[in-house]
């Protein structure tokens, strides 16, 4: 049998699937011996007529370009450990910047901290704190963690509160929510035995209805985190919404209170308010210049205005609060300031950091 009659048989081969090779002998005149010792695929498609699913054949898996563009199936240690090849813009580092926020802010936070989400909105970053904060129950002797939720809406007072007392009850965790400023940050003291009720003690959750200027606590120290997400209540009507001023001066109290080691975390929206973008930027620019070599001169102040486009408003309340880090600065603190902007996305949301150093 030569290559001509393998060409000749195989479309036998394929018309006759049921067929035995006796019968073909018969039929074609010549013995015919067996197709399986001339060529594999055509035994696979002979047994298998078309529209038909043969047990005896192993399927072919789907090319790979079938899975372009769509979602893989999961393989099987994914599958066992819970993970995805998927890709999620919304909570990756590189791509969101209130993912990129959170991730930092676990490298900030320390147990028995007292943190500080000064425009809480919705609550995500409340829930976010409360998560790194009273994830470990406080040892003997050692303070529990508080948090410290500030918005000036009602609403959104309502829906931290809301959303902090779900978490709290799907973790497990008894942490009293709504208790009074003034004993949340009291220290215990050293001469009194704490009690179960002593809530200087314990983990605790504190609501403020007010603005992040006038209602942030001043009497607090040591904070380890004061986080922002300016902007306006997302759901609402934009009329409401943060100011260069108010923000300004809510920095300044939050950049006195922090311990060292604490950060600011500032999420700002260049896109829709320009001008607290820039102010904001302008004043966490002099925070970094307080540990520098020059320092924090009038000359360096001068020349970090010079050139912007900003209303006399928002220039003195820039100056205002850079003359107050400069009133309280005693020249043993030191800041690092990041900016995290997408590059060539002028008017994308921003992370601006700034860590105390010293």
């Amino acid at each position: 049998v030569n290559i001509m009659h393998i060409k000749k048989l195989a479309p036998l081969a394929l018309t006759l699937p049921g067929r035995s090779n006796a019968a073909a002998n018969r039929n074609s005149g010549f013995p015919l011996p067996s197709i399986t010792a001339f060529s594999s695929v055509a035994t696979r498609r002979s047994t298998r007529p078309l529209g038909t699913r043969s047990d005896t054949c192993t399927p072919t898996p789907p090319p790979k370009y079938l899975f372009r563009g769509r979602r893989r199936p999961a393989t099987a240690v994914q599958a066992a450990s819970g993970s995805s090849s998927r890709f999620s813009y919304a909570s990756s580092s590189f791509c969101h910047v209130t993912s990129l926020a959170h991730l930092m802010w676990k490298s900030v936070v320390r147990s028995g901290d007292i943190v500080v989400d000064a425009t809480c909105g919705n609550g995500h970053d409340s829930q976010k704190l409360a998560s790194l904060l009273f994830a470990g129950t406080p040892g003997d002797g050692e303070i529990g963690g508080r948090l410290i939720c500030i918005d000036v809406q009602e609403a959104a007072i309502r829906n931290t509160r809301e959303g902090l007392s779900a978490y709290f009850r799907e973790m497990g965790l008894d942490i009293p929510l709504d208790v009074p400023l003034d004993e949340a940050i009291r220290e215990p003291s050293e001469s009194v035995p704490s009690s179960p009720t002593d809530r200087s003690r314990t983990p605790s959750v504190t609501m403020i209805c007010g603005s992040h200027d006038t209602s942030f606590p001043r009497s607090i120290e040591d904070v380890g985190i004061v986080v922002y997400n300016l902007g306006f209540l997302p759901g609402t009507e934009k009329e409401i919404q943060t100011s260069a001023a108010s923000t300004l001066s809510s920095l300044s109290q939050a950049a006195a209170s922090l311990r060292i080691g604490g950060a600011l975390s500032v999420i700002v929206y260049p896109g829709s308010n320009p001008d607290e973008d820039r102010c904001v930027r302008l004043f966490c620019e002099a925070l970094s210049y307080l540990s520098s070599k020059e320092g924090l001169t009038e000359k360096r102040i001068e020349k970090m205005f010079d050139g912007l486009q900003m209303t006399g408003r928002n220039d003195g309340a820039v100056r205002c609060a850079v003359q107050a880090i400069m009133d309280g600065h005693d020249g043993r603190r030191g800041w690092r300031v990041y900016d995290h902007n997408p590059v060539g996305r002028t008017t994308s949301p921003a992370l601006i950091t700034a860590i105390r150093i010293k």
